[in-house]
């Protein structure tokens, strides 16, 4: 049978083998802290990718079910004011802002004579808004992605970036009328909403494992402190006996 812990001397190899074992809590920490950040960066990198999956699903259905004889009907011009074709599609824009939660932007566009800049057609926001885009308005910072994409008629996601309105992640799919591209539809969603939303999984998961690793380093303290309270008394013990024995020699 083992002799009780406390006989064991503090230098014995015993001892220095149980002190080392107590580092084993402390390599767990540090092990649930690595697993929890690569954890944390692929279940954001899965997060992004089914948003952006979810962004394309939804304006490539919007540029398929919108009147799109009423998009090819416009000139991008002041004209398109007096259209009834652009009433429309300005009310069906402020419909589909409504039911699309953190949708911030919704506009179709079409590209400029020179095909190097886009220009708006019709936009979601009222008139007298500071952000509103007249028929016509030229993008200046179309991207050359967008203006590729447009041209090669693609349904894609961008950013996030920053323009003149903000910074974005922003959804795009073109639409068709008798066989030809005539415009394409947007959506813009707000990058900080879209960042707050991965960078609250990556936190939960980050915070569940300093958690864990948190509970294994006061795991590792308490045997470390246990074996050294063991050890003292073990001393002790030792100092008492040879005490002892000393007194007896002696009497």
């Amino acid at each position: 049978m083992l002799e009780p812990f406390y006989k064991y001397k503090a230098d014995s190899k015993m001892f220095r083998s149980a002190y080392i074992w107590t580092y084993i809590p402390f390599v767990f920490a540090l092990l649930f802290f690595v697993v929890g950040l690569l954890l944390s960066s692929y279940v954001a990198g899965n997060i992004d990718a089914a948003n952006r999956v979810d962004l394309m699903t939804r304006v490539q259905t919007i540029a398929m079910l919108t009147n799109r004889s009423d998009v090819a009907e416009l000139s991008g011009t002041d004209q398109d004011l007096v259209l009834p074709a652009y009433d429309r599609l300005k009310k069906t824009l402020y419909d589909l802002h409504s039911v699309n939660g953190g949708a911030r932007f919704l506009y179709f566009q079409r590209s400029n004579a020179t095909n190097d800049k886009l220009i708006f057609l019709v936009d979601s926001e009222d008139p007298a808004s500071k952000d509103y885009s007249p028929p016509g308005q030229v993008y200046e910072e179309t991207s050359p992605l967008e203006m590729k994409n447009y041209l090669d008629a693609v349904s894609f996601t961008e950013g996030p970036y920053e323009d003149s309105w903000g910074s974005w992640v922003s959804g795009y799919a073109p639409v068709w009328w008798q066989g030809k591209v005539v415009g394409i539809f947007g959506m813009d969603i707000s990058a900080l909403s879209w960042r707050a939303q991965i960078f609250s999984y990556r936190f939960i998961l980050i915070a569940i494992s300093l958690l864990v690793g948190a509970a294994f380093v006061i795991l590792g303290l308490y045997i470390r402190n246990s074996i050294s309270c063991i050890a003292a008394i073990d001393k002790v013990n030792v100092e008492l006996e040879e005490e002892k024995k000393k007194n007896n020699s002696t009497s």
